[in-house]
């Protein structure tokens, strides 16, 4: 449940590097998610915090009414102001 709205999420599959789970501090590198059937008026009340703002108001102008069947969202994360050891 997110923004009082229920998210019909399936399957969630989470990479990371098996190098950093044994040396007990694991990095996250990637996230699926996996998202069954759900109603486009949902979306619009989770999108009001979507950024980036152009993929905000695109969802808020131009998707009205409907039903996504299926949905993957593949977020891959990278660390920023981070220094590389060498």
């Amino acid at each position: 449940k997110y923004q009082k709205t229920i998210i019909p999420l399936k399957e969630v599959n989470i990479y990371s590097n098996i190098f950093t789970i044994l040396r007990s501090k694991p990095e996250i590198n990637k996230i699926v998610f996996n998202i069954g059937s759900f109603n486009l008026k949902n979306i619009q009340t989770i999108a009001v915090r979507i950024k980036p703002s152009n993929l905000k108001t695109y969802v808020l102008n131009n998707l009205y009414a409907g039903k996504i069947e299926r949905l993957l969202v593949d977020l891959k994360l990278y660390k920023t102001g981070v220094a590389q050891k060498k």
